[in-house]
């Protein structure tokens, strides 16, 4: 399997969706820190 074909599937498509939240999520986290 090549790595082209494993790119277009579903999989590394929602890998890539949940990844680019949790850098988001940590983004936020960063900006309202908890020693408020």
């Amino acid at each position: 399997m090549s790595f082209d074909s494993y790119r277009r599937k579903p999989v590394a498509r929602a890998f890539q969706y949940h990844a680019r939240l949790i850098l988001i999520s940590i983004q936020a986290l960063n900006l309202y820190p908890e020693s408020q």
